[in-house]
């Protein structure tokens, strides 16, 4: 149905979108209204919520059918399903009446099915017309329920009366037979046949427009072709001959009675192509012979690679239109192709299915309704088979349930379709369905048993909003019905096998399934294809539509409903398998609806396809001034009545579209498709839809209508959806959308052929064929582009020549883009001669970072911005550059998040953060720009061991400058984000470390508490708490120090206790600790000295040897009464050896001061007997003399000894235990 077509019948169809307007009482019940196109007639369906009685009149075209209560409905779906057989229809007489305009004549039939009344119309035959021209006509019959009468047969009359018909305004123009005598029957005058010619780059198309399918012959004698028709007409022979081309020398018309013959005078041997186009018939008359005279539009086929070659196209034998379809979806295919063949298997079955049907579902009437109702009793077909105890009805805690019990185990299917509820098993038995309505609480107010020779099929008419849940009892089957949506409990999965186009499958895994029964549905006049379950609850949640099948939602099983007589079904102990013998059309994606409908574009050409949209006349208007024409056209929408101004809207869009304005022109299409609901499947709408929006720019929106299943198979669908493909850089999908349909480019107006022109180049260029882009780009070229287009032709010409090696012709090229005007053209143009002169040594890489970045904002949104993005940021990298360089890739990947690079991008990104921080790069820079580097891309520390040792380096470095603050820092982050368990304890042993160093005791404390956990080795739980008693030493928490590492007879422990000893003057213990130190330090075999001299220690002056020591103890107290701070740096804590390679010098001297200060004379004759041949050659030996010789010496003596020492030895000491200790194991202070 073209646009045209569409517009005439929103004028005819005021109740398709204004029910009101045939005055319909606010009583009238909603009726659905449904129909098919069957091969040989067309079924219209009411669908009323009760039964209704009806009354049938056939008059002068118009088929009238009265209700005899008023209704209310939408008539689309008829109008869209039937439109070869009804031209227009209208709700009147205040929604009693539906008035059909018919095409042509037919005769019809009708009978009720429950509340369902059909009819069926037939073209009518010459003999019918003779055979009933004196029957009687039948008188008005009472309008009464009928559950179903006898089928109503009507035949046109002969001879047209006058009779009332719709305004004419709503009628669109049609053949109307003459009036003539009823004695006699009619002769039929000889259609007028419409005749197109269109003149095409090399060739002339002539047009046949023929109402219905013809068949057709061509034959060819040299200069002369002769086209015979088996049906007569009339043509306008001198109106073909003032549009006849030059080449073709004249045109002669032969009309006979039966047949029509069209000949051709042409040049000697001219060649010539013919096919169907639905009714149409299509010749085309080429210039030269054998060979075209100019070169087509370059075509993109696909090679045996993933990879795209565009390549001119190949002229093969036009089969430009889908798969013919089954009764149920009627769809164009040439009459000189054979329609495919049913898949054998499939053919066989449905064949012994419709055998096994009884008469009364091959559309013959039932004697009477007792004799119906008596068939349906005891069928024929089953007698002695009956099982009257398999179905029971039960009401338990107020649900209704059909209670089936079977003899063995069975597989179910449960489905709604056309209003009734079908249950399915495939095992059959005669079930006794005798009261069920009357005991189901009005739940069920119908049920019968459909006939079939192998499964047990019952359809049922249920309360609105019931449907039935499934439940399982070993072999009974119950089936509860109660409100709510139809649904599968266990979803059957659909996976797509999209191997070649000829080789796809949807394979539905479902083991064990029953066997695949053929279900006819008398109402809908068709079969489907059932596979019932035995898993409970097992079926399809939701339809899931196709371009050549649908599965239909399913509370168990599975439903198809085939479109195509091609369609396969396999069943086998895996699942379910549905195929085609011409291919599946699907994606490998099935779930979502674009892309179950997506074709597999095969490598057939559609060369000879007539355009859905004929756009050559859009651009008229009634003045040639653009604005003029459109307040023209504003104007008539303003005065025109409602129901007509869907088709003037679309008028306006024409006019819109072809001025330029496609914005307004998908704008309007959007409020049209809303106004007037049955152009939503159109595909001529969808089409003019999706290309407005692309040329809009509203690409998502295009992507959606698309993706209509109204245009998965069709060629300017598939032309289209390559665009969008490139358009988003996808150029695999768009060399498979490109590769059948380029040729189809030319049938647009110029700047759509420029458009897709260079999309299609851009599509080759990046396919690697090199050769197809050249001519997409001189195609572009030819067609008068605009300056802008010009210069983006041969930005994309210059990029090819770079690719074939001509660099000069692309500089040349580039050097006159860049000196344009055009601002994408010129940038681009620039940036890839930047890159060229780059990679050939002729530019610097910091000459062209600074000339990228003057570029940075010159085009920005694209693919272009991107590519600039990541080449500058490469130069940075490799030029250590980091921070530039990270900063720059941060703004691509995040910029461009969709692009298919985007992850390459972060990947990079990643991978200069571990050189940074792990492979030492960060070395080479501050340890304040690291820092710095490190936390503006924290989020670039990867997971795991390898993130954690990342942060453990630059905490290690920042340790070793003395930033203690930011190296907690790290850490913290890490305890709280990243680590758990063993690790997180170990790390926080480190942090209370690293506290500890920069004198914030509690801190330390802090971060030991927060990293507890269960179940630690037993080295790193004593750790821990040396590091914890440490902290309290500091906070002068001694006794709890104490308390901690009581019982410890570690070195670390001993250590600590020597300090809190000495902090607390109890000089006894302190000496005792010491001894203890020294004893266990000479121990260790061979071990180095632990326990740093600082440096300060050693440039102390020496001591006057006749200071006297304190006398008592008291007045010793008060000369190491002040305790003094630590250095704040490890460096001072460098390990100096002692004479005897186990105990430092330090101390020894601070056993001494002990010993001293707690009278014991005794220790200092062991140490000095011990200890001072080593000690002599010391920077302390002087100190150690005094205090071992002169015990009693002067207080002041001592007290400049001790003043010296300050503390530094015991506390740097405990330090650099830790630190070689974790050194020792492979780790650093913080790692």
């Amino acid at each position: 149905m073209t646009l045209r077509r569409l517009m005439a019948i929103l004028f005819i169809a005021a109740g398709v979108f204004f029910p009101f307007w045939g005055g319909v009482v606010q009583a009238a019940e909603k009726v659905n209204m449904r129909a098919w196109d069957h091969t040989s007639y067309g079924r219209i369906i009411f669908e009323w919520p009760s039964k209704a009685g009806y009354e049938i009149t056939l008059k002068d075209n118009l088929l009238k059918v009265h209700f005899d209560k008023a209704m209310t409905g939408d008539l689309a779906p008829l109008l869209n399903r039937l439109s070869s057989y009804v031209s227009s229809a209208i709700i009147e007489g205040e929604g009693h009446d539906v008035v059909f305009v018919l095409k042509r004549p037919h005769v019809y039939r009708s009978f009720a099915d429950m509340n369902a009344i059909i009819i069926d119309l037939s073209p009518k035959k010459e003999s019918a017309l003779v055979k009933l021209e004196d029957t009687e006509k039948p008188s008005s019959p009472k309008i009464e329920a009928v559950a179903p009468p006898e089928q109503d047969v009507r035949v046109e009359p002969v001879a047209p009366q006058s009779t009332k018909t719709p305004p004419k305004k709503s009628i669109p123009k049609q053949s109307v037979p003459e009036k003539s005598s009823v004695k006699k029957a009619p002769q039929k005058a000889p259609q007028k046949l419409s005749v197109r010619i269109g003149e095409h780059p090399g060739y002339v198309r002539f047009v046949f427009d023929w109402p219905s399918k013809v068949n057709y012959e061509l034959s060819q004698d040299k200069t002369k072709a002769t086209l015979s028709f088996d049906r007569p007409a009339t043509i306008n022979l001198s109106k073909i001959k003032k549009s006849l081309p030059n080449f073709v020398k004249g045109v002669d018309v032969t009309a006979g009675k039966k047949d029509l013959q069209v000949k051709f005078s042409l040049p000697k041997d001219a060649r010539l192509r013919h096919f169907n186009s639905g009714t149409k018939v299509v010749l085309d008359v080429f210039k030269t012979a054998n060979k075209q005279a100019t070169a087509p539009v370059p075509k993109i086929i696909k090679k045996g690679t993933k990879r795209a070659r565009v390549v001119p196209s190949k002229k093969k034998k036009a089969n430009n239109r889908p798969t013919s379809l089954t009764a149920s979806r009627k769809a164009k295919a040439p009459t000189d192709a054979k329609p495919p063949k049913a898949a054998p298997v499939e053919k066989v079955e449905s064949e012994k299915a419709e055998k096994l049907l009884p008469e009364e579902t091959a559309s013959k009437t039932p004697a009477s309704g007792k004799e119906a109702e008596g068939e349906a009793q005891h069928p024929v077909w089953l007698s002695g088979r009956q099982s009257p105890k398999t179905i029971e009805p039960v009401i338990a805690n107020n649900v209704f349930s059909l209670r089936f019990k079977w003899p063995e185990g069975v597989a179910a299917a449960a489905y709604r379709r056309s209003g009734f509820l079908w249950l399915v098993f495939d095992h059959l038995e005669v079930l006794d369905l005798a009261g069920i309505p009357e005991h189901s609480a009005e739940r069920i107010f119908g049920i019968e048993q459909i006939p079939d020779a192998r499964a047990t099929i019952l359809r049922l008419t249920t309360a609105y909003g019931l449907n039935p849940t499934l439940r399982r009892e070993g072999l009974i089957w119950f089936f509860d019905f109660e409100p709510h949506s139809l649904s599968a409990t266990v979803p059957i999965s659909i996976r797509a096998q999209v191997d070649t186009p000829t080789d796809s499958s949807l394979f539905l895994p479902v083991p064990d399934s029953g066997q695949k029964l053929i279900v006819r549905d008398a109402v809908v006049g068709d079969s489907l294809i059932l596979v019932p379950v035995p898993s409970l609850g097992e079926g399809i949640n939701g339809t899931r539509e196709y371009a050549q099948f649908r599965l239909l939602g399913t509370a168990q099983g599975v439903v198809i409903e085939p479109y195509s007589d091609t369609l396969e079904t396999r069943v086998d102990k895996d699942g379910i398998e549905i195929s085609s013998s011409v291919g599946l059309y699907i994606s490998s994606r099935p779930e979502g609806l674009d892309d179950s409908v997506l074709m597999t574009a095969s490598e057939e050409s559609y060369e000879g396809y007539e355009p859905i949209l004929d756009m050559s006349g859009w651009g008229k208007g009634v003045s040639p001034w653009f604005s003029e024409a459109r307040q023209d056209i504003q104007g008539k929408i303003a005065e025109a009545p409602v129901i007509e101004r869907p088709a003037l809207r679309l008028r306006l869009a024409e006019y819109y579209f072809a001025n330029g304005f496609y914005l307004e022109a998908a704008g309007l299409l959007s409020g049209i498709k809303d106004e007037a609901p049955d152009f939503i499947n159109n595909p001529d709408f969808k089409l003019f839809k999706s290309i407005a929006e692309f040329m809009a720019g509203r690409f998502l929106e295009a992507e959606e209508s698309l993706g209509a299943p109204v245009l998965a198979i069709n060629p300017e669908g598939i032309l289209w959806r390559g665009a969008l493909a490139a358009h988003n850089k996808d150029w695999e999908k768009a060399a498979h959308g490109f590769s059948t349909t380029a040729d189809l480019i030319k049938n647009y107006p110029r700047q759509i052929q420029i458009k897709l022109g260079l999309l299609a180049a851009e599509t080759a260029y990046y396919s690697s064929d090199l050769e197809s882009a050249k001519s997409f780009l001189q195609f572009v070229r030819e067609n008068r582009p605009s300056a802008a287009q010009e210069n983006y032709a041969s930005y994309l010409l210059g990029k090819v020549f770079m690719e074939s090696g001509a660099s000069e012709n692309s500089i040349t090229l580039w050097d006159k883009v860049i000196a344009g005007s055009n601002r994408e053209s010129r940038a681009k143009a620039r940036f890839a001669k930047i890159d060229y002169l780059v990679k050939q040594g002729e530019l610097s890489e910091k000459k062209a970072a600074d000339q990228l970045e003057a570029m940075r904002f010159s085009w920005r949104g694209d693919e272009f911005e991107f590519d600039l993005l990541e080449q500058l940021s490469d130069i940075y990298i490799r030029n250590e550059n980091y921070q530039k360089g990270l900063q720059t890739m941060k703004e691509a990947a995040t910029s461009f998040p969709k692009h298919e690079r985007a992850r390459l991008m972060a990947k990079k990104m990643g991978d200069a953060f571990a050189h940074l921080f792990l492979e030492g790069g960060a070395d080479k820079l501050s340890p304040i720009k690291a820092l710095s580097i490190f936390r503006e891309f924290r989020e670039l520390t990867p997971a795991g061991e390898v993130g954690d040792k990342m942060v453990q380096n630059l905490s290690q470095r920042m340790v070793a400058i003395d930033l203690l603050d930011q190296a907690a820092g790290l850490l913290s982050q890490q305890i709280e984000f990243r680590l758990k368990g063993v690790d997180k304890a170990r790390v926080g042993m480190q942090l209370a470390l690293i506290n500890l160093l920069n004198r914030k005791p509690q801190e330390a404390i802090k971060a030991l508490r927060a990293t507890e956990e269960k179940d630690l080795p037993g080295d790193l739980t004593t750790d821990r708490l040396h590091l914890e008693a440490r902290a309290l030493f500091d906070l002068d928490r001694n006794k709890e120090a104490l308390v901690l590492i009581s019982g410890d007879e570690s070195l670390v422990a001993e250590q600590l206790r020597a300090d809190i000893y000495w902090a607390d003057h109890q000089w006894a213990s302190a000496s005792r600790s010491m001894a203890s130190i020294v004893e266990k330090i000479e121990a260790q075999p061979s071990a180095p000295a632990v326990i740093a001299m600082p440096e300060e220690v050693t440039a102390i002056p020496v001591a006057d040897e006749t200071a006297a020591l304190p006398v008592d103890g008291e007045e010793a107290e008060a000369v190491v009464a002040e305790k003094t701070e630590n250095v704040k740096s490890a460096k001072a804590a460098l390990a100096i050896a002692s004479p005897s390679d186990k105990v430092s010098p330090e101390m020894i001297l601070r056993w001494a001061i002990a010993l001293a200060l707690s009278d014991n004379s005794a220790g200092l004759y062991y140490l000095k007997d011990r200890y001072a041949s080593d000690m002599k050659d010391t920077p302390l030996w002087d100190d150690f003399w005094i205090v071992v010789t002169q015990p009693t010496g002067s207080v002041d003596s001592l007290t400049a000894i001790t003043q010296r020492l300050k503390e530094v030895g015991q506390y740097e000491a405990f330090i650099a235990n830790y630190q070689q200790r974790l050194q020792n194991s492979g780790m650093s202070l913080v790692n």
